[in-house]
């Protein structure tokens, strides 16, 4: 599991076997396919490549950090996670990619707020 961190260097979310979960619940709150990133409605929010997580416009929305970080974390309900990755999986309707053109630039949203779009 590999955490996800926020412009401060917080966790804002975990990558695990390509799900998003929420840093606390550790729910589902977004898949990766490929390279692209589907939010809780289905819909791509942008982009994961190069340990950093890119919103549609090549904004930043997190970073990969160390495993480190996530070595004391509660064991997780693999199946409760595979059923929220199906709900979300459920609801793709669109597969297209969208080019994506990396900045340095933050977005101003939070992961949490990207994912629930």
């Amino acid at each position: 599991m590999h955490p996800l961190l926020d412009i401060a260097g917080n966790p804002a979310g975990f990558i695990y076997q390509n799900t998003i979960l929420h840093p606390i619940s550790y729910n589902v709150f977004g898949v990766i396919l490929g390279h692209c990133v589907f939010g809780l409605k289905g819909t791509v929010i942008g982009k994961f490549f190069d340990h950093h997580l890119y919103d549609k416009v090549g904004r930043i929305i997190a970073v990969t950090g160390s495993r480190e970080l996530s070595d004391k974390l509660a064991p997780l309900d693999q199946a409760k996670n595979i059923q929220q990755a199906w709900q979300i999986i459920d609801k793709i309707e669109d597969h297209a990619a969208p080019w994506i053109e990396p900045s340095p630039a933050w977005s101003e949203k939070t992961l949490y707020d990207v994912l629930e779009q």
